[in-house]
Protein backbone atom coordinates (compact mmCIF):
# COMPACT_ATOMS: atom_id res chain seq x y z
CA UNK A 1 0.00 0.00 0.00
CA UNK A 2 1.36 3.39 -0.85
CA UNK A 3 2.06 5.74 2.02
CA UNK A 4 -0.56 8.08 0.53
CA UNK A 5 -3.20 5.31 0.65
CA UNK A 6 -2.24 4.39 4.22
CA UNK A 7 -2.36 8.03 5.31
CA UNK A 8 -6.18 8.02 5.28
CA UNK A 9 -6.15 5.51 8.17
CA UNK A 10 -3.48 7.24 10.26
CA UNK A 11 -4.63 9.30 13.23
CA UNK A 12 -2.95 12.73 13.26
CA UNK A 13 -2.30 12.66 17.01
CA UNK A 14 -0.38 9.35 17.02
CA UNK A 15 3.37 8.96 17.46
CA UNK A 16 5.01 7.52 14.34
CA UNK A 17 8.18 5.47 14.06
CA UNK A 18 9.03 5.34 10.35
CA UNK A 19 11.97 3.27 9.17
CA UNK A 20 13.41 3.40 5.67
CA UNK A 21 13.85 -0.25 4.64
CA UNK A 22 15.50 0.59 1.31
CA UNK A 23 18.80 -1.15 2.21
CA UNK A 24 16.85 -4.40 2.39
CA UNK A 25 16.30 -3.99 -1.35
CA UNK A 26 19.86 -2.95 -2.16
CA UNK A 27 19.11 0.77 -2.20
CA UNK A 28 20.36 3.69 -0.13
CA UNK A 29 17.95 5.14 2.44
CA UNK A 30 16.41 8.47 1.55
CA UNK A 31 13.25 8.86 3.62
CA UNK A 32 12.81 12.13 5.50
CA UNK A 33 9.92 13.39 7.64
CA UNK A 34 8.77 15.61 4.76
CA UNK A 35 7.96 12.38 2.85
CA UNK A 36 5.28 11.38 5.37
CA UNK A 37 2.17 10.33 3.45
CA UNK A 38 3.86 10.60 0.04
CA UNK A 39 2.77 8.32 -2.80
CA UNK A 40 6.47 7.95 -3.71
CA UNK A 41 6.82 5.60 -0.73
CA UNK A 42 5.26 2.19 -0.05
CA UNK A 43 4.54 0.80 3.41
CA UNK A 44 5.97 -2.74 3.41
CA UNK A 45 5.19 -3.48 7.08
CA UNK A 46 3.38 -1.80 9.92
CA UNK A 47 2.17 -2.44 13.42
CA UNK A 48 0.45 -0.43 16.10
CA UNK A 49 -0.25 -0.47 19.81
CA UNK A 50 -4.01 -0.53 19.19
CA UNK A 51 -6.39 -3.03 17.66
CA UNK A 52 -6.96 -0.72 14.68
CA UNK A 53 -4.79 2.06 13.29
CA UNK A 54 -7.44 4.71 13.73
CA UNK A 55 -7.40 4.26 17.54
CA UNK A 56 -3.66 3.68 18.00
CA UNK A 57 -1.31 5.97 19.87
CA UNK A 58 1.94 4.57 18.46
CA UNK A 59 2.41 3.24 14.93
CA UNK A 60 5.59 1.78 13.48
CA UNK A 61 6.05 1.51 9.71
CA UNK A 62 8.77 0.34 7.35
CA UNK A 63 8.76 2.17 4.02
CA UNK A 64 10.57 1.83 0.68
CA UNK A 65 10.55 4.08 -2.37
CA UNK A 66 7.92 2.79 -4.78
CA UNK A 67 10.39 2.93 -7.69
CA UNK A 68 12.70 0.52 -5.84
CA UNK A 69 10.12 -2.26 -5.59
CA UNK A 70 9.25 -4.86 -8.20
CA UNK A 71 5.71 -6.16 -8.61
CA UNK A 72 6.88 -9.31 -6.84
CA UNK A 73 8.22 -7.25 -3.91
CA UNK A 74 4.90 -5.43 -3.61
CA UNK A 75 2.97 -8.71 -3.60
CA UNK A 76 5.34 -10.11 -0.98
CA UNK A 77 4.73 -7.06 1.21
CA UNK A 78 0.97 -7.51 0.88
CA UNK A 79 1.43 -11.14 1.96
CA UNK A 80 3.37 -10.08 5.07
CA UNK A 81 6.80 -11.24 3.89
CA UNK A 82 8.50 -8.18 5.39
CA UNK A 83 6.71 -8.17 8.75
CA UNK A 84 10.08 -8.49 10.46
CA UNK A 85 10.99 -5.00 9.20
CA UNK A 86 9.16 -3.59 12.24
CA UNK A 87 9.75 -4.57 15.84
CA UNK A 88 6.39 -3.66 17.37
CA UNK A 89 7.95 -3.38 20.81
CA UNK A 90 5.88 -0.66 22.42
CA UNK A 91 6.77 -1.54 26.00
CA UNK A 92 3.36 -2.93 26.96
Amino acid sequence: MSFAEADQFLPPEATYLVQDASPRFGEKPGYSPSDFGSSRWVVIAACADGDVLERSETIEMAVVRADDLTTSDTRAAEDGAYADAVTCNFGH
